[in-house]
């Protein structure tokens, strides 16, 4: 624990890979229709920029995220609409 508290106050935390990947864990924001410019307003100028930039980037359509044109990843955004109760967004969608 000495050596990872050492490390982290003298080195930092490196920052996380934000691409679509991993974000696509987030879409279920996306469907929602949540706020994302009012969750993003909501961060304090003091915190991590990555929130931010996650925020930022789920405001992009939904291609961004699943490629239309394969099946296996256009049936994952699918089933999270079927379990939500929503149509398919098209790939311009926000």
């Amino acid at each position: 624990m000495a050596r990872a508290r050492e490390s982290v106050l003298t080195r930092g935390l490196v920052p996380l890979a934000l691409g679509p990947g991993r974000l696509r864990e987030l879409i279920p924001l996306q469907l929602a229709a949540t706020d994302l410019a009012a969750a993003k307003a909501s961060l304090s100028t003091w915190a991590d920029p990555q929130p931010a930039e996650a925020l930022a980037a789920l405001r992009g359509p939904y291609s961004d995220f699943y490629d239309y044109d394969l099946p296996w990843s256009l049936a994952a955004l699918r089933a999270l609409c079927d379990a939500a109760g929503l149509a398919l967004p098209p790939p311009a969608g926000r």
